[in-house]
């Protein structure tokens, strides 16, 4: 589910987010943060952004008649289009939508609260017979992502309608795999990280039991799985997994500070436990969009504008922004 989004295209920063009573607002960074401007007024706050070419911003969002629209930039402006009515015939109030556009081929991945389907836009316009992917558990703790490999193929994360299996499958342009077993046990799932490199996969995730929560790391490159405890507490939440060259950097939360471990040999070893000094008091976790950047996922300040924390021993060296003006970056942490 997303939340809130920042976006580095071609030099220029946009921040997205959802305002309750609005709808999906963005604002974009020039020397400053600029007045936020409504990109699509609706009352659910779940949409999904995807960049073409390194130049189109295409977001999916849901209006307030339910229609799942498009809305993309076009210069200085964005221009909203519907996409699929919503008849009424199903309950689509959870949809989330991820493209997958190469060439001329056009194919959605989307859900409803119960159900995940992919389809195709055909070349005259027109969406063919919509292919049920899975029955899958989205309302409860929304481990619901996509991670793009490619310009063609993304892989798509989420809960069976168990709500205790974890998995996810490969979907390309003209193809959909079968679902890969990531995680099962008779715990929730909380909070789910993840990045790709190469043929491998790496995920962090957080398992709720019933005194404690536990972060557990796990890398999958083609039948070959690690998979390691990384620390257990009773007051554990949201996570992120970054690589930095070949480092991978696992960070969460305890009790509003961030904490963090590393492995420098693939994730076979990680260090002990690292404290930074970046306070989560009246932060969030936000999602970032750079096309030339390992990075998924920071923490940005609740209040608007948003600014950016950045804890120096995982970030060194990533060109996260082409300059460092501090009214866009106000934490460089260090231990």
């Amino acid at each position: 589910m997303t939340l809130s989004s920042l976006i580095n295209l071609n030099g220029r920063i946009y921040y997205f987010y959802y305002n309750p009573g609005k709808g999906v607002l963005c604002s974009e960074y020039n020397d400053r943060w600029c007045e936020s401007r409504l990109i699509l007024k609706t009352n659910k706050q779940r949409y999904s952004i995807r960049i073409i070419n390194n130049e189109v911003i295409y977001l999916f969002a849901q209006n307030t008649q339910g229609d799942l629209c498009l809305c993309t930039n076009k210069g200085d402006e964005f221009i909203n289009r519907v996409i699929i009515k919503n008849n009424g015939a199903a309950d689509v109030s959870s949809t989330l939508v991820f493209p997958i556009i190469y060439n001329n081929h056009f194919r959605i991945i989307y859900n409803t609260d119960t159900e995940l389907y992919v389809n195709n836009l055909d070349e005259n316009g027109k969406w063919g017979d919509a292919i049920n992917l899975d029955s899958f558990s989205f309302l409860r703790t929304y481990i619901f992502k996509v991670h793009y490999v490619s310009s063609k193929q993304a892989l798509i994360f989420y809960k069976l309608a168990n709500d205790r299996t974890l998995g996810y499958r490969s979907v390309s342009i003209d193809d959909v795999g079968d679902f890969v077993l990531i995680h099962d046990s008779n715990y929730k799932l909380m909070d789910l990280s993840v990045t790709t490199n190469n043929d491998e996969v790496h995920l962090a995730y957080i398992v709720r039991k019933a005194q404690t929560s536990q972060v557990i790391y796990k890398r999958k490159f083609n039948s070959h799985d690690i998979s390691k405890s990384i620390f257990e507490s009773s007051d554990i939440h949201s996570c992120i997994l970054t690589l930095n060259e070949d480092v991978i950097y696992i960070s969460f939360v305890i009790r509003n500070v961030v904490f963090f471990v590393y492995s420098r040999d693939r994730g076979i070893t990680f260090s002990s436990l690292q404290r930074s000094s970046l306070n989560i008091f009246g932060l969030k976790k936000c999602s970032y969009i750079r096309l030339d950047c390992v990075v998924n996922e920071l923490y940005v300040s609740s209040d608007e504008p948003c600014k950016i924390e950045l804890v120096e021993e995982i970030h060194q060296g990533i060109k996260i922004f082409d300059s460092a003006d501090d009214q866009l970056q106000v934490n460089n942490s260090k231990t």
